[in-house]
């Protein structure tokens, strides 16, 4: 449970109105968070609030705004492979194609009849997103490292901790946001436990990754046809 106790300290320009950027003095206190009790004050601009909270992310993503037509499908699954839920995501139309860039490489991850596959392991520290093209066709497996994955309203969601692992269907591996987690850690963010855990489990996963050894990619076309008849 994360509570913010919040001291405003006003700067007022010239014009006698608030200046937003100078707000910037507040309290945070963190009881009970994941076995831990801690308390200290972080002095902060206004806008840069939300860095406080871990970004907690859904797997329906009903709130992007880029979809403007999609179908939905989610289950629970338990079995000797898989414990957890997978939901599958069919962006039907979309407002423009979304484009990533890995240094020369540019890749389309959202188009018009794309899918996202997402995995959500219980118990683990790691959520991927294997993204289709409108063929079926891999673009890439996307692993988000994390805190923790859970359920809430019946929807999956797991909180990012920063570090990804990109998996390419060429096996290239790319680790990306090195820069947010050390950034986090400066700023009080995390802890130094939480700091070594998301790369402790970059270690580990790309470790698999390179002995052929990481499972959820592997199930990632077969849990994509477990959804795509109940795709609604």
């Amino acid at each position: 449970m994360l509570i913010i106790n919040y001291i405003i300290t006003k700067r007022y320009s010239s014009n006698g109105g608030v200046d937003l950027r100078r707000i910037n003095a507040f309290f945070v206190e963190v009881i009970g968070f994941k076995g831990r009790i801690v308390e200290k004050e972080i002095t902060m601009p206004f806008y840069e609030w939300g860095y406080l909270m871990l970004k907690r992310k859904y797997g329906d993503r009903a709130n992007w705004k880029r979809i403007d037509k999609r179908k939905y499908a989610q289950t629970y699954l338990n079995n000797n492979e898989f414990n957890g839920f997978i939901t599958l995501l069919n962006t039907i139309k979309v407002k423009e194609p979304l484009i990533t860039h890995y240094e020369d490489k540019e890749i389309c991850i959202v188009d018009n009849g794309y899918m996202w596959l997402q995995q959500f392991p219980l118990e683990k520290n790691h959520s991927v997103t294997t993204m289709f093209d409108a063929d079926g066709n891999v673009v890439q497996w996307y692993i988000d490292i994390c805190l923790e994955n859970g359920v809430e309203n019946g929807v999956p969601w797991m909180d990012d901790l920063y570090l990804d692992v990109v998996v390419l269907p060429s096996g290239e591996v790319i680790i990306l946001d090195e820069d947010e987690l050390e950034d986090a850690l400066t700023r009080g963010l995390i802890s130094k436990n939480e700091y070594d855990l998301a790369w402790g489990e970059v270690r580990k996963i790309t470790k698999q990754i390179n002995t052929n050894e990481f499972v959820l990619t592997k199930l990632s076309n077969a849990h994509k046809r477990i959804l795509e008849k109940e795709l609604v």
